[in-house]
């Protein structure tokens, strides 16, 4: 039987991050993955931002995130030779003048400038989009195409015998004091990034993941002139040619993969504010992203067997979260000490509670 060090279960950014790093490393992996062509990360427009918008502040732990995102994903476009990665500058289109005013205050503070211009575009800073108040440009943000990333990354893993396509069956892990065992070969550990399907999984269905759907629109504006994404209230990002990707909606309540009209509603009627000119919708999308609770990730090893580790909860931050996350979770593999924050130890009583039969609250 031929022995491996990891298997993972999962591809999306999570699974594809962790999986190069842990080879870069050394270690020898091997990816199972269940592809769908409307999971989180295949439709994901793959947005970093720096930005909380809500607040006009700079987000959470973006100060060691960012650089380390940038320097692994230019890193990384190059070893796959394929373009995925797209610094860029956006503009968040200012609604009134007390946000005008909020952004003026908040990009005055030395800790925001790396990220938020002083700088206000004008109502005309582009044909089609309509704004009077205008625009303000956030700094150190861009794109990454999630797609173009897992199916290059994808394509060496096939090339180098360490993948396999199709759905993982629980209930054929075999647990021997050499390791796991699973189809032919034997595995030190098992680690699971399988986003919301994480809620099935017998040894971590604990957790206390949220499923959130995101719907999204792909339309065709012949007529917009638009070099950059903007947002206002949702994201319009180029796609090149005319066409567009607009999103994305965020429903708790309705957790299914399902589109809707009322989604596609809500997506046409807040880019109907500010742009101007025709579109077409071309592609409705819908899917779901898992979240933690308390919106920090969810890294760590099993109570009760320490060969089982989960990787998940990434959240919307996904793209600008993994490539720090994942090098901080291979840190502490062996020595199972992550950063608090992120480890699931602070989430223990949800497993010490399933064991006793009492509800997650």
């Amino acid at each position: 039987m031929k022995k491996v060090d990891i298997l993972i279960i999962g591809q999306g950014i999570a699974g594809t991050v962790l999986s190069h790093q842990l080879i870069q490393k050394g270690y020898s992996v091997f990816v199972i993955d269940h592809k769908k062509v409307n999971s989180a990360s295949r439709i994901a427009a793959g947005v970093y931002n720096p930005i909380a918008y809500r607040k006009l502040k700079r987000a959470e732990f973006v100060e060691f995130l960012l650089p380390s995102m940038q320097d692994y994903y230019g890193k990384l476009q190059k070893e796959l030779n394929v373009s995925f990665f797209k610094p860029s500058s956006f503009l968040k289109l200012l609604t009134d003048i007390e946000e005008l005013n909020n952004w003026q205050i908040q990009c005055a503070k030395e800790s925001n400038t790396s990220y938020m211009s002083k700088t206000i575009f004008t109502s005309n800073f582009n044909h089609g989009i309509k704004n009077e108040i205008g625009a303000g440009q956030v700094l150190n943000s861009g794109v990454v195409k999630i797609p173009t990333l897992i199916e290059a990354w994808q394509k060496r893993l096939i090339e180098s015998h360490r993948f396999s396509s199709g759905p993982f069956n629980y209930s054929d892990l075999e647990f021997h004091t050499d390791g796991i065992h699973y189809s032919d070969m034997c595995y030190e550990k098992v680690i699971f990034t399988e986003g919301v399907g994480v809620s099935k999984n017998p040894w971590f269905n604990w957790l206390p993941i949220q499923k959130f759907k995101g719907e999204v629109l792909e339309i065709h504006a012949p007529n917009l002139e638009l070099d950059r994404m903007i947002n206002r209230g949702v994201f319009l990002l180029p796609l090149g040619n005319g066409y567009f990707k607009v999103g994305a909606t965020h429903d708790w309540r309705k957790v299914d993969e399902v589109i809707t009209t009322e989604g596609r509603l809500e997506l046409t009627d807040k880019l109907d504010k500010f742009i101007n000119v025709p579109y077409t919708v071309v592609k409705h999308e819908a899917g779901l992203r898992p979240a933690a609770r308390d919106r920090h990730p969810y890294i760590g090893v099993h109570p009760e067997n320490n060969r089982l580790f989960v990787f998940n909860g990434l959240g919307s931050k996904g793209v600008i979260m993994a490539p720090w996350l994942v090098t901080k979770f291979i840190e502490g593999l062996d020595s199972f000490e992550w950063p608090p924050e992120f480890d699931i130890k602070r989430y223990i009583r949800f497993f010490n509670d399933s064991n006793t039969g009492h509800e997650k609250n």
